[in-house]
């Protein structure tokens, strides 16, 4: 991702990221990095926003906002190193259930300027796209997952993409699926 050409314009020093998904764990490449955050997986999970059940809400927050220290000397970088996660923490539900709706309005009312969904779900849910738009109208740039992005006809071409759907930015669509 040319990491070194990005810090050159930035690295995201003043912006606060939402990181809504498994929890964040602490770890030294987060020291400082994290703020206080809000826990919506309080029924059979244990711990808080600061207890990753599954580690993926780490890898996330790290992958975004990793600041390379580590007591070994080789820790992660992120491609925001400047900036601050805001950890929402969600139950594994496969995006149903109010939970991932307050989690949204959640951080669409927070100081957090990005919100990053990285867990999916295939289902459409009208309350969870009203708190998508909610999010939107609050000028919130939003990157989330789409387990399902392309669809290809028989000869290969791509006939449907869904990579901005609902408001929210997650990848680029190929032209052909061998590409």
């Amino acid at each position: 991702m040319k990491a070194d050409d990005i810090w050159k314009i930035s690295t995201g020093k003043g912006v606060i990221v939402a990181v809504i998904d498994s929890g964040v764990d602490r770890i030294p490449e987060l020291e400082g990095q994290v703020l206080p955050g809000k826990d919506f997986a309080t029924s059979g999970y244990s711990g808080d926003e600061r207890t990753d059940y599954d580690k993926h809400g780490t890898t996330m927050a790290a992958v975004i906002a990793g600041s390379g220290k580590h007591p070994s000397g080789d820790g992660s970088f992120g491609l925001a190193p400047g900036a601050k996660i805001l950890p929402i923490r969600v139950p594994h539900e496969g995006g149903r259930g109010t939970s991932w709706t307050e989690a949204i309005r959640y951080a669409a009312d927070s100081d957090a300027r990005v919100i990053n969904i990285s867990m999916g779900s295939s289902t459409e849910d009208p309350a969870r796209r009203e708190a998508v738009e909610y999010a939107l109208s609050k000028g919130k740039l939003i990157f989330c997952c789409r387990r399902k992005l392309w669809e290809f006809d028989p000869s290969g071409q791509l006939s449907r993409c869904d990579a901005w759907r609902g408001g929210c930015w997650s990848r680029k669509c190929r032209r052909r699926r061998d590409r």
